[in-house]
This record gives structure tokens, sequence and C-alpha cells, in this order.
């Protein structure tokens, strides 16, 4: 899995996710700071780990919460 900070991007972080979708590798985009509105600290850190599983069992790719 390809992760990476959602919330500070480049065009170097964006050629690596280009190229992590190019070979199937999933790609999930975390956040630094609480991401607004509607989250607590329990629920975006539940959203962050259920990202993490999802691209570990199923190789499914969240890019954003």
């Amino acid at each position: 899995m390809f992760l990476y900070n959602q919330q500070v991007t480049d065009s170097l972080t964006e050629s690596y996710i280009k190229l992590a979708n190019e070979n199937g590798i999933p790609v999930v985009g975390v956040y630094e700071t609480m991401p607004t509105p509607g989250y607590t600290y329990q629920t975006w850190m539940l959203a962050e780990v259920n990202a993490l599983s999802k691209a570990v069992t199923d190789r499914v790719s969240t890019q954003r919460l």
C-alpha cells in the first residue's frame, strides 16, 4: 500500500499515486490534522484505520475520508 498525507500534496506525490494505481497498489490518503467538518477524534481515527484495513485485506484504495 502507498500512504500519503492528504493535506499536503505536490507533483511528486501525484506521480507516486499514479504509479501505484498503474501497478495495482492500494493508495490510502491519511490526514495529519483532523479533517472538518463532521469528525470527532475517535471517528477520524476509526475512518483512517478502516481505510488501512480495506487496503490490506481487500486491496481497496481510499484517497478521501
